[in-house]
């Protein structure tokens, strides 16, 4: 009974996936791409949309190296940043099923290394709660972040940070639990997490251009080049080498690569007639866990939660899971409707166009779905610049307490590092791990770093002990703590 059905399926699956590709008009959605991408001045961009388990639709649009005139495609390589985030959840999955791990037990069970100031959240910590952004500790991400530290530092480093909210109760994204995430794969399964995950996930999805390192894609003639807008003029950058956050974000990837993924996603854990994980498995991956006490942002959406990896909530209507990326000079969205079984790779290789990837994947599922369009497009730009007008960041001017040579010296936190504070032509420079910038006076002790992108217009303290004497650096590395501590030596 069940082989004479398999045909009668398989021609349903085909005759709604056919009614998708009648909906979708390619040419019109090119249009709408080409648009969207001068609005937003993207260099280059590749997206795939998948339906059922057909690959319905992929194209590059621009270019992937506009100084060398290279076109994006459908199999250029782009860093895809925290869209790894599930990729590492799913093999924490796999592993789940294999009976060799319990997303409710404490991680201290598996990786007795890892340890945390808070002693109950150290003992308590689990896989799950590492996942879903409920550790109780702000992001720090400038711990990792252009540091040169390896992943095992970052862990060691970790249990001198205290927790600023109380353990599971507020959604913090935090992209160094992920980094315990995926040592936590290596932990329990004896192989590196990039082995684990190329052996178990990317060969059974035939990801065949997706890697883990810029070392892997550099030389890469298909590798994108990454983009940052000066004077909405995009300017090419370095790519950041981000091997140290690992399951957090380092995998590279091409939306051709990720459709397979998307497919899987959409067909219950099955792929080209393999289950590559148990559809209970899938279900929790999927799920949410904790709410991210958001309002509801638009009309269109709902509340926001996350599961494994995922943000969820509905549009217009339908179950949406999504998840963005951001890093140096790209710009990923990921997202699929599983009641659809319909979903959407966006990757631009300009720097914060979450915007445009947003607008461009909730313009595919109006299409598809046959909903009347949103301008997203003109929203965003409507709050953006509503944003920049009230930015005001002036402070009344005076001069400086002191002379320019009482503000040198090594500035020292734990586990932040070193903080070196010198002159150049009669400046003051703060140079930490990879950054050496210049500091702007502001008012009395009060400087600004004078950089317009990783720390724009950030504001320094220097503090003043009981004998007149600078001795104290304070720096807002983390919006949702008090400003960091930097003792002078």
């Amino acid at each position: 009974m069940i082989n004479k059905l398999k045909p009668v399926i398989i021609l349903i699956i085909l005759f709604f996936t056919n009614v998708y590709s009648q909906k979708f008009n390619s040419s019109d959605f090119d249009v709408k791409i080409d648009s969207l991408m001068k609005i937003w001045h993207i260099p280059g961009c590749s997206i795939a949309i998948v339906k059922d388990s057909t690959l319905l639709y992929t194209k590059g649009y621009g270019y992937a190296d506009i100084e060398n005139k290279i076109n994006a495609n459908s199999n250029t390589i782009y860093g895809i940043a925290s869209c790894s985030k599930a990729i590492t959840c799913f093999a924490l999955g796999l592993l789940s099923e294999q009976k060799k791990m319990d997303w409710d037990i404490p991680v201290r069970y598996y990786f007795p290394e890892f340890i945390l100031e808070d002693p109950y959240i150290s003992a308590n910590i689990t896989p799950l709660d590492l996942v879903t952004h409920r550790s109780g500790y702000a992001a720090n991400d400038m711990l990792w972040y252009k540091s040169g530290k390896s992943r095992s530092e970052l862990i060691e480093l970790m249990r001198y940070l205290k927790p600023n909210k109380l353990f599971r109760t507020t959604f913090q994204y935090n992209n160094l639990m992920y980094v315990v995430a995926g040592q936590l794969v290596e932990k329990i399964s004896g192989v590196t997490w990039e082995n684990f995950v190329k052996e178990n996930i990317f060969i059974p999805l035939e990801m065949k251009n997706s890697s883990f390192s810029i070392k892997d894609v550099v030389n890469n003639p298909n590798n994108s080049a990454r983009y940052l807008l000066k004077n909405n003029i995009p300017t090419k950058i370095d790519m950041l080498d981000a091997d140290n956050i690992g399951g957090a974000g380092s995998i590279n990837s091409t939306v051709n690569d990720m459709a397979n993924w998307l497919i899987m996603q959409v067909n219950k854990g099955n792929f080209k007639g393999k289950q590559i994980i148990s559809e209970s498995e899938l279900n929790f991956l999927q799920k949410p866990a904790m709410a991210v006490g958001n309002l509801i942002a638009y009309p269109e959406l709902y509340y926001l939660n996350y599961a494994c990896g995922w943000y969820v909530t509905t549009y217009k209507g339908d179950l949406i899971l999504r998840h963005a990326g951001a890093l140096d000079g790209v710009s990923t969205l990921t997202s699929f409707m599983p009641d659809k079984k319909l979903g959407i790779i966006v990757i631009a290789n300009l720097d914060e166009a979450a915007d445009f990837t947003t607008s461009v994947s909730y313009l595919a599922y109006d299409l598809l779905n046959g909903n009347k369009l949103t301008d997203w497009s003109d929203r965003f730009i409507k709050e953006n610049t509503e944003a920049n007008s009230n930015t005001n960041n002036e402070s009344e001017i005076h001069s400086k307490t002191h002379s320019l040579s009482s503000y040198l010296g090594e500035y020292y936190n734990l586990p932040y590092g070193k903080i070196i504070i010198y002159t150049k032509n009669d400046k003051l420079f703060f140079k930490y791990n990879m950054f050496d910038i210049p500091l702007k006076h502001i008012t009395y002790n009060t400087f600004e770093l004078e950089d317009d992108y990783v720390f724009y217009k950030m504001r320094i303290n220097f503090a003043i002990d009981r004998t007149g004497k600078i001795d104290k650096i304070y720096i807002p590395f983390e919006s949702k703590i008090a400003d960091i501590e930097f003792i002078k030596k």
